[in-house]
């Protein structure tokens, strides 16, 4: 069966939802204390995953290397990240969180050079990488965002949360790409669910909970969708997607947020949506593409001259 389409149509969904999602965590973490709405989160997740837990192969648990990988994952990917995302976003306004958070592919470069060897970065990666970094800058223009002292936790959180999601990333590549990613992702999620629920009852933040119809449907989109369906997804692509394209994501749910708050929030086109959006765009380009095209225009140039006598 051909894996190209299946592989690049889940790539799509996941920067889809992950597009609308930070809407919904803002909306949620208006109702729930953060350690209590993530760890929720999870169990809606691990509701929806679970019954399809059928498979024995899914879960070697008697093998050290499996575990290691549920550690990572749970934690690297899950509890510290999310936290400390739904920490400085009950502080930092939606778009600068968007901005930071989008320093992961570079993160991820970094790291793949050092970790991945055989996972070859070109310059025209690089070069891509801080093109789009450059053009979600322009998006949103942080300049633009009036922000206290207090924000400046916020954002190292975010930030943190970043760095952090390299791990599992780099980790998932490297040593775990013989297991199921349902299989483990699975177990994270419960632990994951676990620990922070546990945090959230040990701070009482049960008497912060308001329930809404709002907070609820924020809270089922972000189980189903933003965790079940999306998080399953990513680590199945790390499979047949290199580290750096995976992490591009970062630079097209932006796009996606933008999208959704014009058409759905009336909110208006501008000239730094412009320039943000071919940046972008320019950049991912560049990423996927630009090593192939500079040597085939190479090739086309070389033949040009030599048909000119130069």
């Amino acid at each position: 069966m051909d894996t190209v389409p299946k592989t690049w149509g889940l790539y799509a969904l996941i920067c889809i939802i992950w597009g609308t999602s930070w809407g919904f965590v803002k909306i949620g973490l208006e109702h729930f204390p953060p350690f209590t709405f993530a760890g929720l989160r999870f169990i809606i997740a691990l509701l929806c995953v679970f019954p399809l837990l059928k498979k024995k192969h899914f879960l070697p648990i008697n093998e050290p290397q499996f575990w290691y990988c549920v550690t990572i994952v749970s934690f690297f990917a899950y509890t510290l990240p999310i936290s400390l995302l739904y920490f400085g976003q009950r502080i930092v306004p939606s778009a600068l969180a968007s901005v930071l958070f989008s320093t992961f592919p570079l993160w991820v470069t970094i790291a793949t050079y050092l970790f991945l060897p055989n996972e070859k970065i070109d310059s025209f990666q690089v070069i891509g990488v801080f093109t789009c970094f450059i053009g979600v800058v322009a998006l949103f223009n942080p300049k633009r965002i009036v922000y206290s002292n207090e924000h400046l936790l916020g954002m190292l959180a975010i930030l943190t949360s970043a760095v952090l999601q390299t791990i599992p990333l780099i980790v998932a590549r490297k040593s775990c790409s013989t297991y199921n990613s349902f299989g483990y992702n699975t177990l994270s999620m419960g632990i994951a669910a676990i620990v922070l629920l546990s945090i959230g009852f040990s701070l009482n933040e049960l008497r912060f909970v308001t329930f809404s119809m709002a907070g609820l449907i924020a809270l089922l989109y972000l189980g189903i969708f933003g965790t079940a369906i999306s998080f399953v997804g990513y680590f199945w692509l790390i499979t047949y997607l290199p580290p750096l394209v995976l992490s591009l994501t970062a630079f097209i749910t932006p796009l996606i947020a933008i999208v959704v708050g014009i058409f759905l929030l009336d909110e208006y086109w501008s000239l730094e949506l412009t320039i943000g959006t071919i940046a972008i765009l320019l950049g991912i380009f560049l990423t996927l593409f630009g090593k192939r095209y500079s040597v085939e225009l190479h090739k086309q140039i070389r033949k040009f001259l030599m048909r000119y006598g130069f």
